[in-house]
């Protein structure tokens, strides 16, 4: 046994599903994609960077620890960076 309500019910929620979902498709067609790049709150070019900031390469001039720090680390990035970080921070020399 069907009830009369409910078949109007079904069309109304039919069509609402409906236009939800041809919305939602037309939202796909519109949207653009951005370029693949990290989001920057504020851009810095090198130009604007005072002249110290520039450059960022080690000078040797300055001491022997610094320069046995750079020797061994500067060939490192990210994770391992770290972990070779804290080994020589556990070696005593």
């Amino acid at each position: 046994m069907k009830i009369q309500g409910s078949s109007v019910a079904d069309k109304k929620r039919s069509q609402s599903t409906f236009s939800v979902a041809t919305r939602f498709c037309q939202n796909l067609l519109n949207f653009k994609r951005k370029s693949n790049e990290p989001f920057r709150r504020v851009t810095i070019t090198k130009d604007s960077l005072p002249a110290k900031f520039k450059d960022n390469s080690y000078n040797k001039s300055h001491d022997q620890w610094g320069a046995k720090a750079h020797e061994s680390l500067s060939k490192v990035q990210g994770k391992g960076f770290r972990h070779e970080k804290t080994k020589k921070k556990k070696v005593e020399d």
